[in-house]
C-alpha cells in the first residue's frame, strides 16, 4: 500500500509539472504573438492627422459646414442654384472638327502638397473646359484641410464640371469636404 502511494505522489508530480509547463509555454507564446504586430498598427491613420473632421459617415442627412453665419439648415448655395435653374446663362456646344484625345493618358499629374493643389485650383479656374495636357490625381487624403482650395472652381458655375463614372464622387466631396 505504502508503495502505490509512493507511485500515485509521484505520478501526480510529473501530471502537475507537465500541465504548469504547458500553461507557462502557452503564455509565453501569447506574450511574443503580441509583440508581433501586424503591419497595420504600426503607423497611424492619416485621418487622425485632420485638424477639422466634416463627415461622419453616418447615414444622417448631409449637413454643409456653416462657415459664414448662414442660418442653420440652409443651403449656402440655394439662391445661386435656383438662379441657375430658372435662368441658365449657357447653352452647350459640342466642339465640331477639333480633334480631341478622349483617352486618358498614361501620365498624371501627382497632387498631394497644398502648393500643387493652389496651382491646380488656378489652372482649372482659368479653363473653361477640360485640361487638353494634364490629368490630375488629387490625394485627398493627404489634403484633406486644404480641399476648401478648390471652392471657387467648383462653385463658380461658369466653368463646366464633367465627372465621368463618378456616381458618389459628388456626394463625397459635398460630405467630406464641403465642396
Amino acid at each position: 500500500m505504502e508503495h502505490s502511494k509512493k507511485k500515485l505522489i509521484i505520478l501526480l508530480s510529473i501530471a502537475s509539472v507537465a500541465a504548469l509547463s504547458i500553461i507557462f509555454r502557452r503564455r509565453r507564446q501569447k506574450k511574443n504573438r503580441r509583440a508581433a504586430r501586424c503591419y497595420l498598427h504600426t503607423d497611424p491613420k492619416p485621418q487622425y492627422t485632420f485638424k477639422r473632421v466634416l463627415a461622419d459617415n453616418s447615414y444622417s442627412p448631409f449637413n454643409h459646414l456653416n462657415l459664414d453665419g448662414l442660418e442653420e439648415k440652409s443651403q449656402p448655395y440655394e439662391a445661386d442654384i435656383m438662379a441657375l435653374v430658372d435662368n441658365p446663362p449657357v447653352e452647350f456646344k459640342f466642339l465640331e472638327g477639333v480633334d480631341v484625345d478622349l483617352e486618358m493618358s498614361d501620365s498624371y499629374v501627382w497632387v498631394d502638397t497644398e502648393l500643387q493643389l493652389t496651382q491646380l485650383a488656378d489652372a482649372l479656374s482659368k479653363e473653361k473646359t477640360s485640361s487638353k495636357k494634364d490629368d490630375y490625381l488629387v490625394d485627398t487624403i493627404a489634403l484633406h484641410d486644404s480641399m476648401s482650395i478648390l471652392h471657387p472652381v467648383f462653385a463658380d458655375p461658369n466653368i463646366c464640371k464633367v465627372f465621368h463614372g463618378a456616381d458618389d464622387d459628388v456626394v463625397w466631396l459635398q460630405r467630406d469636404f464641403h465642396l
